[in-house]
């Protein structure tokens, strides 16, 4: 219910604007562009952190994960100030120890992409200060391996046969959902032709089923441990911008 009167708001939030700018009378934003950007992302492990402490790595961050991504965008003439576009990214972390003579590795993923609605406000002059939201598909993957190192096929194939005694094993737990993200972007332009983006959002999913391995359902999965997380954006556009 939270979700949908959010999405409400920034649907009336749209349209207050547009109102707004036909009383006023502000010059339409017009043109586009697309580009790279460096990710900030920052999920919410403390939930796994015992967990991956008992495993032998502990904790994979603290702090956040750092990735690479890019989109772009185009104004839809039709509304004034309104864009679309697309946006897309991926981060990871990973941790490798060594305890009692087995290598132990955790990696942690996270990203995924979508479509983007804008809104920018008109009365904002020389930067582009944009609100909207991303409506996409993301996903969130933890991976644990645990060998000694290289491994014979022959190992292998007991390994497989005698689980009681396996010293061999690989783990990954996956959240695929849909999200609606709430955004906010200031376009600093360079020229007609360039422009800085800095930007940021928050990632609500709409499913928090995680699943095992070869897509089984993992059930009990500890208490807070889900997909949502901040992430800020900065990089370079390049297309035609008109402020």
């Amino acid at each position: 219910m939270k979700k949908f009167f959010l999405i409400l708001f920034v649907l009336a939030f749209f349209k207050t604007q547009a109102q707004s700018e036909m009383q006023n009378g502000w010059v339409s934003r017009f043109g586009g562009g697309g580009g790279i950007s460096g990710f900030y992302v920052s999920p919410d492990l403390t939930p796994v952190s015992s967990f991956l402490k008992d495993f032998g790595t502990g904790d994979l961050t603290s702090s956040g994960v750092l990735g690479f991504g890019g989109g772009g965008f185009a104004y839809v003439m039709l509304v004034k100030n309104l864009r679309v576009g697309g946006i897309g990214f991926g981060t990871s972390v990973s941790k490798k120890v060594t305890v009692d003579g087995y290598n132990k590795e955790a990696v942690y993923k996270y990203g995924g992409g979508g479509f983007t609605v804008e809104y920018t406000l008109p009365f904002v002059k020389k930067v582009a200060v944009s609100l909207g939201a991303i409506l996409g598909g993301f996903s969130a993957e933890l991976q644990l391996y645990q060998n000694k190192g290289n491994i014979d096929w022959s190992v292998l194939s007991s390994d497989l046969a005698n689980t009681k005694s396996s010293k061999i094993s690989a783990h990954r737990i996956t959240n695929n959902f849909f999200t609606f993200a709430p955004t906010i972007n200031f376009d600093i332009p360079v020229g007609r032709f360039a422009a800085v983006r800095i930007g940021g959002g928050y990632v609500i999913p709409f499913s928090n089923e995680w699943k095992a391995d070869n897509d089984v359902v993992l059930l009990n999965s500890p208490s807070g441990f889900n997909s949502k997380a901040y992430f800020i954006q900065a990089g370079v556009y390049f297309g035609f911008f008109v402020l």
